[in-house]
């Protein structure tokens, strides 16, 4: 299982792990660097490629959850 923490409590999600693992990949394969200016599907602005929204981007593709850019938003 995947441990989210939220604002409300923790999920638990279960996880395919070879779906995660195939998106990582995938996302992995653009060569994106931390910090990276990169707009994803379905968006008009780009994001700031660091650990925040490399899991926001896999949790939105792997399992439909929209999160949070940060714990205070």
């Amino acid at each position: 299982a995947v441990f989210i923490g939220v604002a409300t409590g923790v999920w638990a999600v279960a996880a395919d792990s070879a779906v995660l693992v195939q998106e990582a990949s995938a996302l992995k394969s653009l060569g994106l660097r931390y910090g990276a200016a990169w707009t994803p599907p379905g968006e008009t602005q780009a994001w700031r490629m660091d650990c925040s929204n490399t899991a926001r981007h896999l949790m939105r593709r792997t399992r439909g959850i929209e999160l949070p850019r940060t714990a205070s938003d």
